[in-house]
């Protein structure tokens, strides 16, 4: 919920909401920080206070999500992007590298790629830049997905249902490992995108597709230094494998074809904003 559709004096569980969290956290942040700001009514169980006043603490704790929805222009760069991820990812791909996920020790084919993502993820803003890239990177996934499915919505839903249990468990298992959270994040967020497959008016979905996807970012990635760095690198390429992994059987694994289809994508994209 936004700030706008809140009233004046807000709960814990409302200052939870502008902090895309839930009650308990900001009631830990009242009891751990001295300048949480003090109620201004309700009672001892249910405090109220000031919204603008929890809303400047938030930001000057670092704690508000500040994500702005992408423009035409941004998001067409996030597009250009995506196709450029998949496309260098794509040589990895269809020699067998990352068979079940982009860990581990990959071929040739996949490492030069694998260097090109880390450098970009290294200068690249969380949430103005690889927001808008994994959900691109959602929206291929998801398009490649019905192609290999004829369009059945029952059968794309079961495969990207499978893919988030089963990257959800992996990570369960091994929380220490953000990469396997990665895939988890990437199948979740190709399945926020799949909802444009089913509806006539698809940028009307947008705009809660970033929130979505913003929300699943803000838990992960509320860390600074060289740890946001890995992170953003392993969604990035979670995200470009997945993509690249469904997108090359819906072209039927052919590379020439493959590329054939990227350099339309990207040409279509370019030619609509200088048109």
């Amino acid at each position: 919920m936004t700030a706008a559709l809140l009233p004046d004096r807000v709960n814990l569980a409302q200052i939870g909401q502008l902090a895309w969290t839930g009650r308990a956290a900001v009631a830990n942040w009242r009891k751990r920080y001295v300048d949480f700001p003090r109620p201004v009514g309700g009672t001892d169980i249910s405090p109220l206070f000031e919204r603008a006043a929890a809303e400047h603490w938030l930001r000057e704790h670092g704690l508000l999500p500040q994500i702005a929805i992408p423009t035409p222009a941004e998001r067409a760069d996030a597009r250009l992007t995506a196709l450029q991820a998949v496309r260098v990812l794509m040589p990895g791909v269809l020699a067998g590298a990352f068979a079940d996920s982009y860990e581990g020790e990959a071929p040739q084919e996949g490492r030069a790629a694998i260097a090109l993502l880390r450098d970009w993820t290294k200068v690249a803003d969380t949430f103005t830049e690889v927001l808008p890239l994994l959900l691109e990177l959602g929206y291929l996934t998801a398009s490649a997905l019905a192609t290999v499915n004829q369009f059945d919505r029952a059968r794309v839903d079961a495969w990207l249902s499978a893919r988030t249990d089963a990257a959800d468990e992996q990570a369960g298992a091994d929380p220490s490992r953000f990469g396997l959270r990665a895939d988890a994040t990437a199948a979740a967020i190709a399945t926020i995108a799949a909802e444009v497959l089913w509806v006539v008016d698809r940028d009307a979905l947008y705009e809660q597709h970033v929130a979505r996807t913003g929300r699943r970012l803000w838990a992960e990635s509320r860390v600074t230094g060289e740890e946001a760095q890995v992170r953003r690198f392993e969604l990035v390429l979670s995200a470009g494998w997945l993509a690249a992994h469904v997108l090359a059987p819906a072209l039927g694994g052919r590379p020439a074809r493959i590329d054939a289809h990227l350099e339309a994508l990207a040409r279509h994209i370019i030619d609509r904003r200088t048109g």
